[in-house]
């Protein structure tokens, strides 16, 4: 399944904040409020709990747990926007993002260049999580028709559960984006090939032409666009998606049963 919906779904017109322009913004308003974190660069900078200038300290362990926390926030911010785009928020604020993950947004726009950066890494790490889920055994040789379907119906509705958040959150946002449209092309193939391996025996079948109609319109009935319209549109009810899935193959299939 892909990890984009399709191109004309939705038409994005939020204007990315850069990180300069975020930092001007905020760096008069927003108090730091992370424990442990410098916000400012330079001698100067002050950080929660520091010891006094003369205290003796040993630099490599100031570091590391500097970089180990920079890592959890970074995490948890992350974290934090996977959950806005689960309850579907797929443009949520800066201001939102400090507010669920508890960082300030000073600190946000130290992380990461601008949401768009943010996005994309959040898009990477659920797709990270969920990389099992793509995975699908071998086509068994002595698999039946109706049970190869099964198979492929079963596994396109699991997918399409786990990444549909943050593949509507992609669509809106992968035509001004290359990272996005590679990962959305890359999920896509895999899709596509493990599609024509399942069904390679009836497939082989046909002329040609033929054959690359049926494999489109196998392709195109399991991927994320099938399952956005028929839950999101039609308003069928989720334990529904995969035997629709099921159906669907069935009647394309039919004849070689």
């Amino acid at each position: 399944m892909g990890v984009v919906v399709a191109s004309d779904m939705v038409v994005d017109t939020e204007e990315r904040p850069t990180a300069g322009d975020a930092r001007d913004d905020i760096a008069d308003v927003v108090p730091d409020d992370l424990a442990g974190i410098d916000v400012d660069e330079g001698p100067q900078a002050v950080q929660a709990g520091a010891r006094p200038a003369d205290a003796p300290h040993d630099d490599a362990t100031s570091i590391d747990g500097r970089r180990a926390r920079r890592d959890r926030n970074m995490a948890t911010v992350v974290d934090a926007l996977l959950e806005l785009f689960n309850e579907g928020q797929l443009h949520p604020t800066a201001m939102q993002l400090a507010e669920r993950s508890g960082v300030s947004l000073r600190s946000v726009f130290r992380y990461f260049d601008d949401m768009h950066d943010l996005t994309l890494r959040a898009i990477e790490t659920q797709l990270q999580r969920v990389a099992d889920l793509y995975d699908l055994a071998p086509r068994p040789a002595d698999a039946t028709l109706a049970e190869r379907v099964a198979t492929i119906a079963g596994h396109r509705s699991r997918l399409y559960f786990a990444v549909a958040p943050i593949a509507r959150a992609a669509a809106i946002r992968v035509h001004r984006s290359p990272a996005l449209a590679d990962l959305s092309r890359e999920r896509r193939d895999l899709v596509r090939r493990q599609t024509e391996e399942y069904f390679r025996p009836e497939l082989d079948l046909l002329p040609p032409d033929e054959r690359s109609v049926l494999l489109g319109c196998i392709d195109a009935g399991t991927q994320f666009e099938t399952g956005e319209n028929l839950q999101v549109r039609m308003g069928m009810r989720p334990e529904l998606l995969e035997e629709a899935y099921r159906l669907s193959l069935t009647r394309l299939l039919a004849p070689f049963a």
